[in-house]
C-alpha cells in the first residue's frame, strides 16, 4: 500500500474519533416542551391542546419570586383524526415538540363520548410519553383551564392539574387519578371510573382587590363499560370519600337539626361495602366505615384529641348527627353513602 494511502487513511481515522458521538443530538433550548395536553371533539373535528410552559421561568424562581407573571403559551390543533390534530399543531410549533415531560391531560366531556379509545391510543403512539400523568375531566373550556396560574406569579406547574396530592392530603374529596390506573380501571369488566372534572372559581380569590381565577374540583365524570355515564358534582359525592381508599383528611359537620355544633377532621377513613339481601327487595348497601384518627373543632374553637379505631355502621334507618360526647351517631355516614347511590342510580336511568 501506497504511503499517501496509508496517510490518508490515518488522517480519516484521526478525524472521525474527534467527532461526537450523539449524531441526532440536538440543542436543548430549541425543543418546545409540553406540559399538559388536552383533548376536545367540536363540529365533527378531533382537537388536541397544548399547554407549553417557560421552564427558564422555574430556574429564576430558585433565585428569588418572579415579578412577572409565569409565561403560558397554549397551542391547538384540529383534524379529522387526533394524529392529524397533532400534525396541524407542529406547523406553527416552530421548532421540535416534545411530549415527555406532559404532567396532566384534560379530556372534555364532548371527547369522552367520542370514544375514549380514541385519544389514548393517539397519545400513547408517542415514544416518548409516559403513564404517570395525572388524568382529569372538563365541562369548561381547556384552553381557561390551561391559562389559570398559581398564586404569586409562581408557575403554572404547582397548580392541582399538575400537582393535586398537596391539595387533596389536605381536602380529600374526590381523589386524584394518573393515567395508568384510569385506563386499567376502564378495561375492568363491572367497574365504575371516577374521573375528577376540573373547572374555574371566577369568585373566591381577589389580587388586590381585583377577581383572579383558579383550579378546582367540582365534580367528576362517572364511566363505566368503556363508555361515559354521566356527570355528578361534589355534592352528590360527597358520601364517596368514605368508600375511597386513600382518604387523608376530610371534614364532617356535626349538626343537630340545622344548626351545626362542630366538625370533625377525619383522617385516614377505610371503608368496607356489604349487601343485605331480603326477599322481595332490592339489596341494600351496608357500608362500615373505620377511623384511625380524627378530632373535632367545636364552637369554641377547642381541638379534642385523637380518637382510634371506631366504626360506624349502617343503621338502616335516619338517625341524629350528634350524641352525648360528641360522637356521631349511627346513620350519618351511611345517609351521605345512601345519597352517593341514588346519585349513581339517576346517572344510570338517563344514560
Amino acid at each position: 500500500m501506497k504511503p499517501i494511502r496509508i496517510a490518508g487513511i490515518a488522517a480519516a481515522a484521526l478525524a472521525a474519533l474527534s467527532l461526537a458521538g450523539c449524531w441526532d443530538s440536538y440543542d436543548l433550548e430549541k425543543n418546545r416542551y409540553v406540559s399538559g395536553v388536552g383533548f376536545d371533539k367540536a363540529d365533527g373535528q378531533n382537537i388536541i391542546y397544548a399547554q407549553m410552559l417557560d421552564l427558564t421561568y422555574l430556574a429564576k424562581q430558585e433565585m428569588g419570586k418572579s415579578e412577572s407573571p409565569a409565561v403560558i403559551y397554549i397551542g391547538k390543533g384540529q383534524g379529522p383524526t387526533l394524529n392529524m390534530a397533532a400534525n396541524h399543531l407542529y406547523q406553527t410549533a416552530q421548532q421540535r415538540v416534545l411530549w415527555s415531560h406532559v404532567t396532566s391531560i384534560v379530556v372534555t366531556e364532548a371527547a369522552l363520548k367520542d370514544g375514549m379509545e380514541k385519544f389514548e391510543d393517539a397519545f400513547d403512539r408517542f415514544r416518548d410519553t409516559r403513564y404517570t400523568q395525572w388524568v382529569y375531566g372538563s365541562r369548561d373550556d381547556i384552553e381557561t383551564l390551561f391559562k389559570t396560574t398559581d398564586f404569586f406569579n409562581i408557575s403554572a406547574l404547582t397548580t392541582i392539574l399538575h400537582d393535586p396530592e398537596s391539595n387533596y392530603n389536605q381536602l380529600s374529596w374526590i381523589k386524584p387519578i394518573r393515567w395508568v390506573h384510569f385506563f386499567a380501571d376502564i378495561m375492568e369488566p363491572g367497574k365504575t371510573v371516577v374521573l375528577p372534572t376540573l373547572g374555574v372559581n371566577r369568585n373566591q380569590w381577589k389580587r388586590n382587590g381585583e377577581s383572579t381565577t383558579k383550579l378546582q374540583v367540582d365534580g367528576a365524570f362517572i364511566l363505566g363499560g368503556k363508555s361515559y355515564k354521566g356527570w355528578l358534582n361534589n355534592e352528590q359525592l360527597r358520601g364517596l370519600r368514605w368508600m375511597t381508599p386513600g382518604t387523608k383528611r376530610t371534614p364532617l359537620p356535626i349538626a343537630e337539626g340545622s344548626r351545626v355544633l362542630g366538625v370533625l377532621s377525619v383522617g385516614g377513613a377505610q371503608g368496607e361495602n356489604h349487601r343485605d339481601v331480603r326477599e322481595g327487595s332490592s339489596p341494600l348497601p351496608n357500608p362500615t366505615v373505620r377511623e384511625r384518627r380524627h378530632h373535632r373543632d367545636d364552637k369554641r374553637g377547642d381541638r379534642k384529641g385523637d380518637e382510634a379505631n371506631r366504626d360506624i355502621p349502617h343503621s338502616g334507618r335516619s338517625a341524629e348527627d350528634l350524641s352525648s360526647g360528641g360522637r356521631v351517631r349511627r346513620g350519618y355516614l351511611p345517609a351521605q353513602l345512601s345519597h352517593l347511590l341514588a346519585s349513581l342510580r339517576e346517572v344510570e336511568a338517563h344514560e
